[in-house]
């Protein structure tokens, strides 16, 4: 998927209902298992990236247990703490 400048893309490995968080992108087939992987790059050096976990319960993730936000760390440059 290539996403022009200034703009921002929710993706999701799965559509969720709407009370946790809205996605406006989803793989064919939908992910469903607890594994998914995202390669992102830019040419630009103005690139922010969020990635979050939504852990949730039920046929249809209708419960939501919980929330992570994971840190980034650019390729090549370590990881400098927080």
């Amino acid at each position: 998927m290539l996403i022009p400048p200034d703009f921002q893309v929710d993706f999701g490995s799965r559509n969720l209902p709407s009370e946790p968080t809205v996605v406006n992108a989803v793989p064919s087939p939908e992910l469903t298992f607890d594994k998914g992987r995202a390669i992102v790059s830019s040419w630009l050096p103005e690139i922010g990236v969020s990635a979050r976990l939504y852990y949730t319960s039920g046929d249809s993730d209708e419960q939501l247990l919980a929330i992570s936000d994971s840190k980034v760390v650019v390729f090549g440059q370590g990881n400098h703490g927080d």
